[in-house]
């Protein structure tokens, strides 16, 4: 069976995507930068604090300023912390999107036809003039990933063959068959 289609910026913004949401290395970016934002949230509240709790509020003592600046500045810190977790995959694909538009990426829409065989697949595709022509056989796919509007085939650790499955991209009666074949060789296709 071939499949003919176009693949897209948004393809590949949406593999870009899955990859930030569930791979082990963005994962533990994505702890990291959230304890680090948490951190930034918290010494940026005490900076401010600092100066405008005397002004603010009169103790006569010292140390009850420092305690409040603190505690406010913890407190801050908490409520704000499940709203920084979420803003980590967003600034990725905003750093993605910058580094495409800096390198003016003209990779997409890109031809692709991919025949699947039994033993495996065979990718065609086209850039810049340069015709590429590869061979993958079943047994090299790593994994194979079924998210929203594609099929992600990883052929390395970071990168895949997206395969669009959305209706006007391939037909019905294609993406019957492509999912069956992907089905008899990973489990968790459903």
């Amino acid at each position: 069976m071939q499949i003919q289609y176009q693949l897209t910026y948004d393809d590949v913004l949406t593999f870009q995507e899955y990859e930030t949401r569930y791979s082990t290395r963005h994962k533990i970016r994505g702890r990291l930068f959230h304890f680090l934002i948490v951190l930034f949230v918290f010494l940026l509240v005490v900076w401010l604090m600092i100066p405008l709790t005397p002004v603010l509020f009169q103790f006569e003592n010292r140390s009850t300023y420092y305690i409040l600046t603190f505690g406010l500045a913890v407190l801050i810190a908490l409520i704000s912390a499940p709203f920084l977790k979420k803003i980590y995959v967003p600034v990725i694909l905003w750093q993605y999107k910058q580094l495409f538009k800096k390198t003016k990426d003209r990779r997409w829409p890109r031809p692709i036809a991919i025949i699947l065989k039994s033993e495996g697949l065979n990718v065609k595709s086209v850039h810049n003039g340069i015709k590429e022509d590869i061979d993958v056989s079943w047994e090299s796919v790593q994994k194979a990933r079924d998210y929203e509007d594609l099929y992600f085939l990883y052929i390395q650790k970071r990168e895949a063959l997206i395969i669009p499955k959305k209706a006007g991209t391939i037909t019905t009666e294609q993406q019957e068959k492509l999912r069956e074949l992907l089905k008899q060789h990973f489990s968790n296709i459903n």
